[in-house]
């Protein structure tokens, strides 16, 4: 029972940071719309591109992880194997779409804001 409190607990704060990945990448939308409109994207994605992969690989792992406790959970509450897998995918691609794009919007807009943009 403890394991699945813990499994709970950890869904549920995975679940709070990918709500406040949403809401951060939702509240940049105006600097990023002016940085596109500018055409200057491609050029700082250039020299940002490594440092974003390096921030994807933690963010792939929490992801798997927090992925793992959601299943545990499902599994727990005796969900049937059709739902689960389509349970366990939607919020594996949703949460990892989320995190990937507040990721890559704040890896832009730190590069364009050290160059000066």
């Amino acid at each position: 029972m403890l394991n699945f409190g813990l499994n709970v607990l950890l869904v549920i704060l995975f679940l709070v940071h990918v709500f406040f990945a949403f809401k951060g990448f939702r509240d940049s939308k105006v600097q990023l719309m002016h940085l596109l409109r500018q055409g200057i994207v491609d050029k700082v994605f250039n020299h940002s591109r490594k440092t974003l992969y390096l921030l994807l690989i933690p963010a792939v792992l929490v992801t798997g992880i927090a992925t793992w406790s959601f299943y545990n959970v499902l599994t727990y509450c005796g969900a049937s194997d059709f739902i689960l897998y389509i349970l366990i995918a939607f919020f594996a691609l949703y949460s990892m779409m989320v995190i990937a794009a507040f990721l890559f919007c704040k890896v832009i807009q730190l590069a364009a804001h050290k160059a000066g943009l």
